[in-house]
């Protein structure tokens, strides 16, 4: 089952729309990654941002994808650029749960894919699968303006939407992330709870 009101253009256009580094360069996980560090991504598409944080990463990166094209096509710009560190994985994430080996993720990124039907399902599994003090990071389409793609604006995630999530799952609350080169987009992270 794929996200409501989703599809991938061409793919030359899509990655007219955004530029990718920026985007992730917002995030503090990149800067403070280690090699024993574990990201997960939810939706790897043309594996546009897949490929710029395996360049950036210094962990282990496990995508997935429902669609067998968008894993391919995602395999094959990582084997071009020479990047080891990156796994990616068929799956009907949405729908069913990751398999046993996705787990202690030190972040997860969700991008473009929050205004699925349910998002709470989504999050109440992947946070299983979040190890303490875990990150999530958020990055859609803004909602306070039209877009030159993205869903329909009344189901776009808005910061109300991120800051109930974050009370709901006990999280940090939301913080903006800078985004250069990026104005049809907004993205926020949370972290997950620290032991005590």
């Amino acid at each position: 089952m794929k996200v409501r009101d989703s599809g991938m253009p061409e793919e030359a256009y899509w990655e007219t729309l955004f530029d990718p580094v920026q985007a992730i360069s917002g995030f503090p996980f990149i800067a403070n990654s280690t090699a024993s560090d574990r990201l997960l991504e939810l939706g790897c598409g043309y594996g546009t941002f897949t490929v710029e944080l395996a360049k950036r990463f210094r962990g282990r990166l496990d995508t997935f994808d429902i669609d067998p094209s968008m894993v391919q096509r995602t395999t094959d710009r990582l084997s071009d650029a020479g990047l080891k560190n990156a796994f990616v994985y068929q799956g009907n994430f949405v729908a069913a749960d990751l398999p046993d080996h996705c787990r202690d993720y030190g972040v997860v990124v969700l991008f473009h894919i929050m205004h699925l039907e349910n998002p709470e399902d989504l999050l109440r599994r992947v946070l299983s699968r979040v190890r303490p003090g875990g990150m999530l990071a958020f990055l859609h389409w803004r909602p306070d303006q039209i877009t030159p793609r993205g869903p329909d604006m009344e189901i776009r995630p808005t910061l109300a939407d991120y800051q109930r999530w974050s009370e709901q799952f006990h999280l940090t609350p939301p913080i903006e992330a800078e985004l250069l080169d990026c104005p049809h987009h907004f993205a926020v992270y949370c972290q997950t709870s620290e032991p005590t």
